[in-house]
């Protein structure tokens, strides 16, 4: 049994080494080539936390650096990363705007039920919905969460799926604001 064991012992190891670099840095396994490109464009109205109804206009955010996280009421890893990004916001000040964006279809989560679960994850900066999946789809987003963070002149400068490390985030946030 003991040789057994030995001799699964580096198969096992593979996949368990591949789930922690992962989970530490994302961005390695998750990127979508679309960082230094232009930052499509939306306009949405405020659905859940802050400034509720007001309009985000993406382009009118231009002179600032934005944080979109992109996230879903059932993904356990957004439930994980908004404490991550309520911190890194308090800490990077408010020249940098946080967006959320639920991307839930109507069908399948009332704006009720958006407002409800922003509010249980505790998330301290707005939510945006992208019911229909456009923006995601302009944004190549097909992993929750994923952060992008957009630079002061619109481009995209850095795009992840995962928790966050607040210390990268916080790099990238700096590296967008020059």
């Amino acid at each position: 049994m003991n040789s057994d064991l030995r001799r699964l012992l580096p198969w096992l190891g593979i996949p368990l080494l591949v789930a922690v670099l992962a989970y530490a840095e994302p961005s390695l396994f998750f990127g979508n080539g679309m960082d230094d490109q232009p930052a499509p464009a939306f306009t949405l109205p405020v659905v859940a936390g802050e400034g509720l109804g007001d309009i985000v206009q993406l382009d009118a955010d231009r002179g600032h650096v934005v944080v979109l996280d992109f996230w879903a009421s059932w993904c356990g890893p957004c439930r994980q990363s908004i404490p991550i990004l309520n911190r890194v916001r308090a800490r990077a000040g408010d020249d940098v705007r946080f967006y959320g964006v639920n991307v839930e279809t109507l069908a399948s989560l009332s704006p009720r039920q958006v407002v409800m679960a922003h509010a249980s994850f505790g998330a301290e900066f707005p939510s945006v919905r992208d019911a229909d999946g456009t923006i995601q789809r302009a944004y190549g987003v097909n992993r929750y969460p994923t952060l992008v963070v957009i630079d002061t002149g619109g481009t995209i400068r850095y795009i992840a799926s995962g928790v966050p490390s607040p210390s990268r985030l916080l790099e990238e946030i700096r590296n967008a604001s020059h």
